[in-house]
């Protein structure tokens, strides 16, 4: 539960991120205008919760053994509802006319190649761009195994290298003037270096853990100092496009270990909200650009000015999260347990032989 509720807390701030960037003319607090500011570093937080959970199921498997049942259950967990997302942000672009040109490479977002493709097309060169973040994981998934199967033992020196070589890409692609900075944000090989630090962080023994276990909010203080820094200085700057990226993934890799370590599971109100959010924020992550977008066609200016950017966040996660229930309940949750079922029956076939 409480990695759940750091998803919640992770897609409240992509949410106000992107509700702040539709509706400028409702950001009228200091508040409003911070969580807007730093809110895409909240898929950060998704990258660090990804690779920490990715690293600590690989490690349970013996040497030799086949990772095909960790992919199956990736594959129910991740695939069906993404095409249902891809598949309805086609029909409905197709359905209210906007066509901004683009539109012909949906084959990208099918093809799980979004984060490749925006920094060659930009960010206004590819449709339904808000996928490149589930483009980065499913990269991180196919590199992490193989790390793991050509050497189990040497597999958490490999992930600091993947951390490394990360870096470089970034510089090199800088460097070499491939790509503007701030489309390396998006860029695959430059960004799985913040899921591979999660990993990092989860391949720690249990008494390291305990002893770097320090009260939360001093993570979390570090964790929105790097992102508020790297805001202020902006994504479009060298600095930023390199060592910022770094610097957040460790702050979120760090948070994540402290939030996974803490020596109680004692849960505020508050936070269990979260965690129901957090449940479903694959979900709420997919599909709350369509509620915005419904709500940016719908609501005049004066009444998303009064109702503000926060006001208007509620609205948003409230919608998408009941939807999201209900997806859980009757189409994403039954999948899993298809997936699961055939993973373990897999499993259990291996181990017989």
């Amino acid at each position: 539960m409480p990695l759940d509720a750091l998803r919640g807390v992770a897609i409240a701030l992509v949410i106000v991120h992107h509700v702040g960037f539709q509706f400028p003319e409702a950001r009228h607090s200091v508040v409003a205008k911070l969580i807007a500011a730093i809110g895409w570093a909240g898929v950060d937080l998704f990258f660090g919760i990804s690779g920490f959970l990715i690293t600590t199921i690989l490690l349970r498997y013996p040497r030799g053994a086949s990772l095909r049942p960790f992919y199956i259950r990736r594959f129910f967990r991740i695939l069906p509802i993404y095409m249902v997302a891809v598949v309805l942000y086609l029909l409905a672009a197709i359905g209210v006319g906007h066509d901004d040109g683009v539109l012909h490479r949906i084959w990208v977002n099918f093809l799980l190649l979004t984060a490749w493709a925006i920094p060659f097309w930009g960010e206004n060169g590819v449709p339904y761009t808000i996928t490149w973040s589930v483009s980065v994981e499913e990269f991180a998934y196919l590199l992490f195994g193989l790390l793991f199967i050509a050497s189990r033992p040497v597999f958490i020196k490999r992930l600091r290298w993947v951390v490394v070589l990360a870096l470089v890409v970034r510089v090199v692609c800088i460097a070499l003037f491939a790509f503007e900075p701030i489309t390396l944000y998006y860029f695959a090989p430059g960004r799985v270096d913040a899921i591979a630090m999660g990993g990092v962080l989860a391949t720690l023994r249990q008494d390291t853990m305990r002893r770097l276990t320090v009260p939360i909010w001093i993570p979390w203080i570090a964790w929105f100092t790097v992102v508020s820094a790297c805001a202020f200085i902006s994504r479009e700057t060298v600095l930023v496009a390199t060592v910022g990226y770094t610097a957040i993934a460790c702050a979120s890799a760090w948070l994540v270990l402290c939030v996974v370590g803490r020596p109680d599971n004692r849960l505020w109100p508050v936070t269990r909200w979260f965690a129901s959010l957090g449940l479903v924020s694959y979900f709420v992550y997919l599909f709350h650009g369509f509620v915005i977008a419904a709500l940016v066609r719908v609501l005049p200016p004066q009444m998303a000015s009064a109702a503000g950017v926060l006001g208007l966040s509620v609205a948003v996660a409230a919608i998408t999260f009941m939807a999201g229930r209900i997806s859980w309940r009757f189409f994403e949750y039954p999948l899993i347990r298809r997936g699961r079922d055939i993973a373990d029956r897999y499993e259990s076939a291996g181990s017989r032989g």
